[in-house]
């Protein structure tokens, strides 16, 4: 898949162009969450893939992220973002949030609550698995633990352990018809927190959402109701440019921020980082405040 610029130049850039055209990152996930990478680790990923400009994104967490600012980044551009999960019409969709005061009590409550919900649903999973007559017993699953660097959630590394599953994809198979979903704050909240915290709102991955088989603009119109800033234009989730395409010109004609990101985990799922190719000329970024 080739990306192009916004001037149809290529944004597949030369090894010796990169560093001073500035690689752009601004989705990732570390072992804070489900990624498998410390923040050491992560430093030297992003050196080794001339990535300058990043962001540590990970689930309703600004942990790494918060840790990342007492680092030495010296040749990076850093800025401080947390993915924030939120649920609308029985499904799950994530605000990336950038810039945002982590003093922020409201912002603390918020990603408290997720926590408490993500929490809440893994308990649920195990239960449907047990009532499956899967897996008798899970009284163990309270107390249970696994080492981050694994990557994943609790669910799925207990599933795991228990040899009722060897992957995410048999994972999601086997509660393919559990009749529950995450409980989050609704989008509109999400955004109106974020934003009192002093951070930008980003959609994140739309085409996660609006498979663009079937996409209208339309389906973005409501987010912008809800108060977003800005999309995630280019990510993993884009089939060809052209897709980008559509939503780079919803983005121009709605004056919104244009954001990249990889939604790398580290080993744990295959997504690169810095994949997709982008440069920091190709995005709308204010809050991230070069150096």
């Amino acid at each position: 898949m080739e990306y192009t610029s916004n001037n149809d130049q290529s944004c597949t850039i030369k090894k010796n162009e990169e560093i001073e055209n500035g690689l752009t990152d601004l989705h990732i996930h570390t072992n804070a969450s489900d990624g498998t990478w410390d923040i050491s680790t992560l430093i030297k990923k992003l050196k080794n893939n001339k990535i300058r400009n990043f962001s540590i994104t990970d689930h309703d967490t600004f942990l790494n992220s918060k840790r990342m600012l007492q680092k030495n980044l010296t040749g990076f551009n850093f800025v401080i973002g947390a993915e924030v999960s939120s649920t609308l019409d029985q499904g799950e969709y994530h605000i990336l949030a950038y810039d945002f005061d982590y003093n922020n009590k409201q912002f603390h409550d918020l990603l408290a609550f997720n926590q408490g919900s993500r929490k809440d649903y893994d308990g649920k999973i195990i239960d449907h698995i047990k009532n499956m007559s899967v897996l008798r017993d899970v009284s163990d699953f309270k107390a249970y633990r696994y080492q981050p660097s694994r990557g994943g959630w609790d669910s799925l590394n207990y599933l795991i352990d228990k040899g009722i599953v060897n992957n995410k994809t048999e994972f999601f198979s086997l509660i393919k018809n559990m009749d529950a979903v995450p409980e989050f704050k609704k989008p509109k909240e999400v955004i109106e927190v974020i934003k009192k915290a002093g951070g930008t709102p980003i959609l994140a991955h739309p085409t996660n959402y609006y498979p663009m088989e079937s996409f209208k603009r339309e389906v973005l119109d409501k987010w912008i109701k809800f108060g977003i800033k800005g999309i995630e234009c280019y990510s993993p989730y884009l089939k060809q440019q052209s897709d980008a395409d559509i939503i780079i010109d919803y983005c121009k004609k709605n004056h919104l921020l244009i954001t990249s990101g990889s939604d790398c985990h580290g080993e744990f799922l295959n997504r690169p980082l810095g994949y997709p190719n982008i440069t920091l000329d190709n995005l709308i970024v204010p809050f991230l405040k070069q150096k």
